[in-house]
């Protein structure tokens, strides 16, 4: 496969004529051995190319090319029938049978379909997939199966070409975001301008929180840099976005010239941006400070790092957040990296844990959350689900273990501060 890829010679009879990478052309000359509209589709059912003809055709096939994705509906009922299952474990063309019409609508009959797994090696890339009357001819199958091989080689060329011009912007970007002697040069290959920016900082996390992701999900990261980078072009066409290493940046060049305004509009995008992604995995997005010009870039970097850091160690319900929203945050986190691990914990909060431990008590959440809730007894008592009088007998204990004098503000202090830089070093993904 890659042999014939990077061939300079002819490439067979159809590779011949088809430029290389151009899916639309493949799914033509597949209709035509077919004599039926078909569309080349990625695994998550994300339309690549269709053919001519599309227009007689179905309703979930014409919602497949206006959306250009499979609508959800018809993708459910092939899963739980086993269809795409049946397909990937197949190595020849699977009929699929017409759907039934869907209740409580109008619409007729979905129409049967013949498909077949698109592979490089064992890698299931996409599916190709053909509206018939009937199941195929032992010709037109061998046909479709071929050419099953052909749509492999384009989307694997298609694949290698796009990380290229991933790893190439990738890198200018880089470069444009150090502000050192190269900077001038990439904005300019970037098709940016010595004018004010706001850089932003994408990255995902799981479910717990951890941001050091599996390498499978390496995939979700590059699809949401791309998704992210289309969005800015659509906010500003000068604007521009590339992952380098977990997290994708991008630069949003700006029409205002005040800064709380520029900011406001930047994180106005992030939100509707995340409102509009598809993700399994949780995007969060840091908003830098304005950078006046390009010769700021670092600085707006190095703020939109401090944001996202702040999401990462844990804002529940945020996804976007500007620097200036969470500046004293972010220089806890700071200060959470300067505190020795073997400092922390100590004096007032040190004894409580250690009776804790012994005791087998939880006079340190009691604390925590009297600090939480400054010093409202009922808030924090139901917040541990206890009775009020119960509670203030725990923060009698607590105050008396940790000889911590409550009504001293200092020491309120004190204890509010170790409890968080302890959480911010405990926290996922430190």
């Amino acid at each position: 496969m890659l042999r014939t890829l990077t061939s300079d010679g002819p490439q067979g009879p159809a590779a011949g004529r088809i430029e290389s990478g151009d899916l639309f052309a493949v799914a033509n000359a597949i209709a035509a051995l077919l004599d039926a509209p078909v569309t080349i589709e990625d695994r998550n059912s994300r339309l690549l190319a269709f053919s001519s003809r599309q227009k007689d055709v179905d309703h979930s096939r014409v919602q497949t090319i206006l959306g250009r994705q499979v609508p959800e509906h018809y993708t459910r009922i092939l899963k739980e029938r086993g269809v795409f299952q049946t397909i990937y474990r197949s190595e020849r063309p699977v009929h699929v049978a017409e759907l039934p019409e869907p209740e409580g609508t109008d619409q007729p009959r979905e129409l049967p379909r013949a498909a077949i797994a698109v592979r490089a090696g064992d890698e299931i890339l996409g599916t190709i997939w053909a509206v018939v009357s009937e199941p195929l001819s032992e010709d037109r199958s061998e046909a479709l199966y071929e050419a099953s091989k052909l749509v492999a080689m384009h989307m694997v060329w298609q694949r290698a070409d796009a990380d290229m011009e991933r790893r190439k912007r990738a890198e200018l970007l880089a470069t444009a975001l150090e502000s050192g002697p190269g900077t001038p040069e990439a904005i300019r290959r970037l098709g940016l301008k010595d004018e004010p920016c706001v850089v932003l900082a994408l990255t995902v996390v799981d479910a717990a929180g951890e941001h050091r992701l599996p390498a499978r999900t390496a995939t979700e990261r590059k699809r949401l840099a791309d998704a992210f980078d289309m969005h800015l072009a659509a906010v500003h066409p000068r604007a521009t976005a590339a992952l380098i290493g977990d997290i994708a940046y991008g630069v949003l060049p700006q029409l205002s010239q005040d800064q709380h305004e520029a900011e406001e509009r930047a994180a106005r995008m992030a939100t509707e941006f995340l409102a509009r992604v598809r993700s399994q995995l949780r995007p969060l997005i840091g908003v830098g400070p304005y950078a006046d010009d390009a010769s700021a870039l670092a600085r707006s970097r190095t703020g939109a790092e401090r944001a996202l850091r702040v999401l990462r160690s844990g804002s529940p319900g945020r996804q976007v957040a500007r620097l200036d929203d969470v500046h004293v945050e972010a220089l806890l986190c700071e200060l959470a990296d300067l505190v020795p691990r073997g400092d922390l914990p100590s004096g007032a909060v040190a004894r409580v844990i250690a009776y804790d431990a012994t005791h087998e008590t939880n006079l340190l959440e009691t604390l925590r959350h009297w600090l939480d809730a400054f010093g409202d007894v009922a808030t924090a008592a139901a917040a541990m689900l206890v009775h009020p009088n119960t509670f203030r007998y725990r923060l009698r204990r607590a105050a008396e273990v940790g000889r911590i004098d409550l009504n001293d503000r200092s020491a309120r202090l004190s204890a509010m501060l170790q409890l968080h830089l302890m959480a911010l070093r405990d926290a996922p993904g430190r």
